[in-house]
């Protein structure tokens, strides 16, 4: 395996390597705040003594109910650390969808937006828990979710019925440091629920260990990312998509990530030429949104070096063909959330034909299995 990305045996362990061979490189940008890689391990660390401190154990599931932002990152690998698992949400959920999760999945805890945009997450979870925060600050205070401890809210502001994370931050500064409290972590053990689209009725919930780090690792080789690379993370991290092939793969290929709450073209291409952002990931409609936006605005997206697209489908093919020829080169995708983002991807020097069909020729599987 290449040495720009070796193969760790813990997802948890991923910021503080970085930390060790990226040290003050810039790893994250959100708006106008900027990481370097020592300074993400540093909000790890806390975000890990932050959930010791409100009574998070090993083993517990975390519902992360949350639009992109650096603490959806910071949550989701300090829980890896210290052993528990998380549960993405999907932000388009509403009362009924996050019921059925939160209790499906047996959550302890609920870390959520409190307001973004036109949506009041909190709103939501008030409706199902009208009591909230009755009995003690963060409690639902009801026996309908009888293994739900704790809400937390990640916002501008705290809020009188739920714990509010900053402060969760600050009481893990008396709490047992993550190494000590948990000792080390099995790669074998699940590290996420992941919960399918439900097409045909409820969601359905799909474990994964710490295991698709081999093949993000496969795959970063196979697209030569380097830490000269920078993403544009307008996919949400909530889908395997963006987790994987842009929140885990920048640690480990010490790559920029330039990380957006959701997806806007003219922000998306805006960001791309200011970030020299080399590398994209979407599907076709993403593809075309920002393409009609580098018009619209003039935009320069020289600095792109290749991106992902899952294709294979009739109506993607003239979206693909497009960016192919007039945006940047891409490899096609496929994945699937009960055997990871991009089990299967295409090769740099594939054929317009090949990125434009479903890869099947010349891949190789890459199942978490």
């Amino acid at each position: 395996m290449s040495e720009l990305a070796p193969t760790y045996e813990t997802i948890g362990e991923l910021p503080r390597r970085a930390a060790q061979r990226f040290g003050n490189a810039e790893g994250l940008v959100f708006g106008d705040q900027r990481w370097s890689f020592v300074e993400f391990e540093r909000d790890v660390e806390q975000a890990a003594a932050g959930l010791l401190a409100i009574g998070v154990r090993p083993g517990d599931k975390i519902a992360l109910w949350l639009m992109n932002r650096p603490e959806w990152l910071h949550v989701y690998y300090g829980a890896a650390r210290i052993g528990a698992l998380s549960v993405p949400l999907n932000t388009r959920f509403r009362e009924r969808d996050v019921e059925f999760v939160v209790k499906h999945s047996n959550a302890t805890t609920l870390i959520q937006n409190d307001v973004s945009g036109p949506t009041h997450f909190l709103d939501m979870t008030r409706s199902l828990m009208p009591d909230l925060g009755s009995r003690a600050p963060g409690h639902p205070s009801t026996d309908e979710f009888s293994d739900l401890k704790r809400v937390v809210t990640i916002g501008a502001e705290r809020r009188s019925d739920a714990l509010w994370w900053p402060d969760c931050i600050a009481s893990g500064d008396r709490a047992p440091t993550p190494d000590t409290e948990t000792g080390s972590v099995d790669p074998e053990e699940p590290i996420m629920i992941l919960y399918t689209s439900g097409t045909t009725g409820f969601p359905k919930g799909v474990q994964h260990s710490h295991r698709p780090l081999r093949a993000i690792a496969d795959r970063a080789e196979r697209l030569e990312i380097t830490p000269e690379d920078a993403f544009l993370c307008n996919l949400p991290l909530f889908h395997l998509y963006g987790l994987s092939e842009m929140g885990i793969m920048f640690l480990l290929t010490g790559s920029k990530l330039v990380l957006t709450e959701g997806f806007d073209p003219d922000e998306g291409v805006q960001l791309i030429e200011r970030e020299h952002v080399t590398m994209v990931h979407g599907f076709d409609v993403h593809y075309a949104g920002l393409m009609e936006a580098r018009e619209r605005l003039g935009a320069d997206v020289s600095s792109l070096r290749v991106g992902s697209i899952p294709a294979g489908m009739d109506s993607t093919l003239p979206t693909v063909r497009r960016v192919i020829e007039d945006f940047c080169p891409v490899v096609s995708a496929y994945g699937l959330t009960e055997g990871w983002a991009c089990g299967a991807i295409g090769f740099l020097d594939g054929t317009a034909e090949q990125r434009c069909r479903r890869p099947a020729i010349r891949c190789r599987a890459m199942s978490s299995q």
